[in-house]
């Protein structure tokens, strides 16, 4: 049985000590002893189980976000100047391209570059803009294709560790947060799982209660690795 950790699509960037590296990256193969130290263990081999589009899209918001502004990608960097001279020129996707590639370095395979760079630029031929909203092509298909993928990594019996709804008071206020819980997986073609034991907090009253079935967010789970992995 395998332990797995429910976490919200958040990323600290304090996993592990960064004080050895001083300076900021410049290029792409500097990244990469950066977020060796960035990412910890759970963290990283999270990101090289999981498919790729899936495990980069999943940091967007997070690292990718610090990556974009530490690394000076909307500023006039170094290493932002590194990629517009490849021709990549959204942050975005030089962000997206840093991690792409870390992956498939933890991965031994193939960077690519040039292949990533062709389909950076091939990406925004195939946008549609309707209203307010801007519309990918395939984009539900893609979603299906990886919530797919994703699934085939867990277990009915599998312990994972969940964030359960627990509104908490404050003199005349409410607020959205939240208690840790246990549960197991009962059936994974619907991804359910049964709470088995809720963490206690003296100001927080959670929605749920143990016995209560819930229904797992596996877009944000995190794979505990087993021993010796490296």
């Amino acid at each position: 049985m395998r332990l797995i950790i429910l976490l919200l699509i958040t990323f600290s960037t304090h996993g592990q000590s960064n004080s050895k590296l001083k300076a900021k990256p410049s290029t792409l193969e500097e990244c990469y002893p950066y977020l060796d130290k960035i990412f910890d263990d759970t963290s990283k081999y999270t990101f090289k189980v999981f498919p790729e589009r899936i495990a980069v899209s999943r940091l967007h918001h997070g690292l990718g976000t610090w990556i974009r502004n530490e690394w000076g990608l909307w500023r006039n960097s170094k290493l932002k100047n590194y990629f517009v001279n490849l021709g990549v020129l959204h942050p975005d996707d030089m962000s997206a391209m840093i991690l792409t590639s870390y992956h498939r370095r933890l991965n031994e395979k193939e960077i690519k570059i040039e292949e990533q760079i062709e389909y950076c630029q091939e990406f925004y031929k195939h946008i549609n803009v309707r209203n307010d909203s801007v519309l990918y092509s395939n984009m539900e298909k893609q979603i299906e294709e990886d919530y797919n993928l994703i699934k085939n990594l867990f277990r009915n019996g599998d312990t994972v560790q969940i964030e359960i709804y627990a509104p908490e008071k404050r003199l005349f206020q409410t607020y959205a947060t939240s208690v840790t819980g246990y549960a197991v997986i009962n059936d994974t073609m619907k991804m359910t799982a049964e709470i088995v034991e809720i963490k206690s907090h003296k100001r927080r009253t959670p929605e749920k209660k143990v016995g209560d079935s819930v229904r797992l967010d596996i877009f944000s789970v995190s794979l505990i690795p087993p021993r010796n992995w490296r």
